[in-house]
């Protein structure tokens, strides 16, 4: 799906570079340049037997976001790794949660929220006694005026969780739809972390003003939802219908959104806040079972989390202009990257393992052979 006569990011550039020259008027040239260069990092990741080869622009990635990660010491307290949660699950989807958050834990979480619907809250809590189930969204054909109260009720939880999962298992019915929008909203008003995901990105699609602008979240489509989120912020796509031409696209799609990381999944993840653009080209399994992209939710929840420290400086309320503030969006952008790297490397080892019986069950159980060869204890 890439030419090897003309490298992805060289793409990138050329049209980004028309796009920004288009956008910015004269009053924007006598700002400081270095808020609108483009920071293009070619992504040529090599996997061998427990290391990596490593570029040096990949490396300084790799630094990034190890040297986010929490250490352990006997003055560790519950919930210093991060305490995540995960929206969705509903009467037709209640594994998706499940893989998530579990996830979260495999990859170095303390605790994990599953805030699904009541008919999906039985078959979750079965599944695992890890996960705090939590069936505060609508039941299926629910009246708003029934649910909305009960949702009230999730206004507590935002003081807890260290970042929020919104997406697996949702289901696109109205009224889970509509109850994750009103949680987006309460989460951005609390400067929560966030990544949407699956269903998610349908409430994303629906209106988008939910995300846009806002520096702390992560949307991860698929090639179809990547569609679906061009054509609701107006950027057009290359023709030929749904295919990896349309990542071309990805960091158009990030700049519209003004805020928001975009992972773009496909042959190749493509990275982008719309001003650095990194991709992730690493082998992964071959077998594409369901499960993978909620197991890559719950790991990019737990590390974009790691890259907002409780008790910190609040990078997000620094002006744009200053070098914090563009550090915290390298850094997520680095996180991100750094979990789709480690998907990667987890389910080529499940495959390896399993070949075509492989199931997202045996990408979780390499999740930590896989984060200990990548990131270290």
């Amino acid at each position: 799906p890439i030419s090897p006569g003309r490298p992805l990011l060289s793409r990138f550039a050329a049209r980004h570079m028309r796009l920004l020259l288009n956008r910015l008027g004269s009053h924007s040239l006598h700002r400081s340049p270095a808020r609108h260069q483009l920071h293009f990092v070619r992504t040529m990741d090599t996997a061998m037997s427990g290391a990596l080869g490593l570029s040096q622009d990949n490396e300084q990635m790799h630094t990034c976001f190890v040297s986010s990660i929490p250490k352990l010491t006997e003055m560790s307290y519950k919930g210093q790794s991060g305490k995540i949660g995960v929206c969705g699950g509903c009467m037709w989807y209640t594994g998706a949660p499940f893989f998530a958050a579990q996830a979260t834990h495999r990859v170095g979480a303390d605790m994990s929220y599953v805030i699904c619907t009541p008919e999906a809250a039985i078959p979750i809590k079965s599944f695992s006694p890890d996960m705090m189930v939590v069936p505060l969204l609508p039941a299926q054909d629910e009246a708003p005026e029934k649910w909305a109260l009960r949702l009230d009720q999730l206004q507590p939880l935002f003081g807890r969780m260290t970042a929020l999962v919104v997406g697996p298992g949702l289901g696109e019915d109205t009224g889970p739809q509509a109850a994750a929008a009103q949680i987006i909203r309460w989460a951005r008003e609390r400067n929560l972390p966030l990544v949407i995901d699956g269903s998610g990105v349908s409430t994303v699609v629906s209106n988008p003003s939910l995300v846009q602008g806002y520096k702390r979240c992560v949307i991860t489509p698929n090639l179809a939802e990547l569609g679906r989120l061009a054509g609701a912020v107006g950027v057009p796509l290359p023709g030929g219908g749904v295919g990896a031409q349309w990542q071309d696209a990805a960091p158009d799609i990030a700049l519209a959104l003004e805020g928001p990381v975009l992972v773009s999944k496909g042959p190749c993840d493509v990275i982008t806040d719309g001003i650095s653009t990194t991709t992730c080209t690493t082998p992964g399994s071959l077998k594409r079972c369901g499960g993978l992209g909620d197991v890559l939710a719950g790991t990019m929840g737990t590390f974009v989390s790691w890259q907002y420290p409780r008790g910190g400086v609040q990078a997000q309320d620094l002006p744009e202009d200053t070098p914090s503030s563009r550090q915290s969006s390298v850094a997520l952008v680095a996180a991100c990257y750094s979990a789709c790297l480690l998907l990667r490397h987890s389910s080529k080892a499940a495959y390896e393992k399993e070949g075509r019986s492989m199931v997202a069950k045996e990408v979780l159980d390499q999740l930590r052979p896989s984060f200990v060869a990548l990131y270290g204890p």
